[in-house]
């Protein structure tokens, strides 16, 4: 359990300690208030949760009332039908069943009010449900609200706590560890919340050009070039340039994914240039011959040199998703020192807000002329009524009449 502690003796400036006794009931109202909503969070998890399984309940009672009304509407017709049937009924009296027609009849008519009062039933349910839901709706809005408000209220304690600490850095050293320490939480923080970022973003960029890559190489197989379907004029050079275009594509997806993430490695660059030049020999073997060019040489370079920088993106895929896992879990932990650092600074400078509010006569007014010097705020009174010569060595920075007080805060509770 964090151990609050508080400045004590406090040794204060007049301006300090005065900041801090005008704003007494202000801090006490927003103290309280804050408390009074702090189960809020945790009610407003516990109704979403509710709101849930009222969607839920909804959804299945009204599958059930358009199955109800289907069996109504089919209950309905056979007994209408049944009761306007004069010819059927004749039927059944001519081969003497009439008892058997007023069953059938009574039979039909049961069904069909079974039926009916399902579906009421039914229809009732939804309603209920409804008007349940609304009622959630409206609650949860509440809470809505209530959840806000705590961050209003929160926002206004550490307005106060700025005015009062930050201007009296000297008196109050322990505040000043603290705020340092959440000032490294904070920096370690967002240090690792970037690099998640960057290489979340790097990460489907790489993937992309993983499918760019894979594409380039497959098009530069030599069974490409020299299999049945590549005796057609200007094919192979359509699968090369095809296979260059990729590799350019490739380029420009890796290159995206290293501005978005310094942390990725390099790659050697592919000769997407002299991939274009040798698709123009394969339909001129003269040209190619007096040149000196070998299109099966330069076809299995290519290849070689793809596979290489195939190789290494595999690779950056991998290191990039375990980089992605580990600051993943960095960053929880760094938001759970966070939380505990925001939360010792707030309850050590209300502990000692709250200590001098409680107690200002155990302070110490400080002499800010002479700093060394600290006169208890019991005998102020006193001196101050003794003769100009013999008041002891101590003047305040401003007289009292100038000092900043701040207005007087309505509570948040009555507005």
């Amino acid at each position: 359990m964090m151990e609050t502690r508080s400045e004590n003796p406090h040794v204060l400036s007049e301006h300090t300690l005065q900041l801090i006794l005008s704003n007494a009931q202000f801090h006490s109202d927003l103290q309280e208030t804050l408390r009074d909503l702090q189960v809020v969070p945790s009610q407003l998890e516990e109704h979403k949760r509710y709101m849930v399984d009222l969607e839920r309940s909804l959804k299945n009672v009204k599958k059930s009332v358009a199955q109800c009304a289907e069996t109504t509407k089919r209950e309905r017709e056979e007994h209408r039908d049944l009761n306007d049937s004069t010819m059927r009924r004749l039927a059944y009296k001519m081969v003497k069943k009439e008892v058997n027609w007023e069953m059938k009849k009574e039979t039909e008519n049961r069904k069909y009010i079974e039926a009916l009062e399902k579906e009421m039933i039914e229809r009732q349910n939804q309603q209920v449900l409804e008007t349940s839901i609304d009622e959630a709706k409206r609650l949860e809005s509440e809470l809505r609200e209530k959840k806000e408000r705590i961050g209003l209220i929160q926002g206004e304690i550490e307005d106060l706590y700025e005015k009062v600490f930050n201007g009296a850095r000297r008196e109050f050293p322990r505040d000043q560890q603290l705020r340092q320490q959440l000032a490294d939480a904070k920096s370690t923080h967002d240090s690792i919340q970037a690099r998640l970022k960057s290489n979340s973003t790097a990460l489907p960029l790489l993937s992309q050009a993983s499918g760019k890559i894979q594409d380039s190489w497959r098009r530069t197989a030599h069974d490409e070039y020299h299999g049945l379907f590549t005796n057609g004029r200007g094919e192979r050079q359509k699968k090369l340039n095809k296979a260059a275009k990729r590799a350019s594509e490739f380029e420009q997806l890796l290159r995206k994914a290293r501005l978005a993430c310094s942390e990725i490695g390099s790659v050697p660059q592919l000769p997407i240039r002299d991939m274009y030049k040798t698709g123009k020999y394969f339909d001129a073997p003269l040209s190619a011959a007096f040149k000196g060019v070998d299109t099966d040489v330069d076809l299995a370079r290519y290849r070689k040199e793809i596979t290489h920088v195939k190789n290494l993106v595999q690779s950056e895929i991998h290191y990039t998703t375990e980089r992605i896992r580990i600051a993943e879990t960095d960053l929880a932990e760094a938001s759970e020192v966070l939380t505990s650092c925001k939360t010792e600074l707030q309850e050590f400078r209300r502990a000692t807000f709250e200590s001098i509010v409680a107690n200002p006569n155990a302070s110490s007014v400080m002499d800010e002329t002479h700093e060394s010097q600290a006169i208890p705020l019991s005998t102020i009174d006193e001196t101050r009524n003794r003769s100009h010569d013999s008041l002891p060595l101590y003047t305040a920075t401003r007289p009292l009449s100038e000092t900043e007080i701040l207005p007087p805060y309505n509570s948040l509770m009555d507005r």
